[in-house]
């Protein structure tokens, strides 16, 4: 006999599959600078809150916008255009934009927080914009390739 899997296992195992091979192309070494340029140059010294903590917590949040735009990289390769493919994604991407200044923010790692809110959430968006995009143009040049995407 064989053995049965489910239309769910099979869509994970592809899906973890696609992430595996994403994953093998970013380099740590720009996701730690990226980090640094984004954030870590403009906080204040906090001498309660270690800033690896921080850092840590955009690493994460970048590897997340970056499989998020793997995985939409299909619908690039198919014909749609960027901001077609962000539209679907947008819930998905806002979550991770709204985890990322939530947590600055709760952290206390800015001593200002009512001057620079607005400009610390449009930090976050582009933080996560950029990891997103990198995913997505990788995944498409990945389908057009044909490398193994499944």
């Amino acid at each position: 006999m064989t053995v049965i899997h489910s239309f769910m296992q099979k869509q994970r195992e592809r899906e973890i599959s696609l992430e595996r091979s994403l994953l093998r192309e970013l380099s740590i070494e720009w996701l730690k600078k990226k980090t640094l340029e984004c954030f870590i140059k403009g906080i204040e010294s906090n001498r309660y809150i270690p800033i690896y903590q921080l850092e840590e917590c955009c690493q994460d949040i970048a590897i997340e916008a970056y499989l998020l735009g793997g995985r939409y990289g299909k619908f690039g390769y198919f014909g749609e255009t960027v901001e077609q493919v962000k539209r679907r994604c947008y819930e998905e991407e806002k979550f991770l934009i709204d985890t990322l200044f939530h947590y600055i923010e709760m952290e206390g790692f800015f001593e200002n927080k009512s001057m620079i809110q607005e400009s610390l959430y449009l930090q976050c968006e582009q933080f996560v914009h950029v990891f997103w995009m990198d995913g997505f143009l990788k995944s498409v040049k990945r389908y057009k390739l044909k490398l193994k995407c499944k």
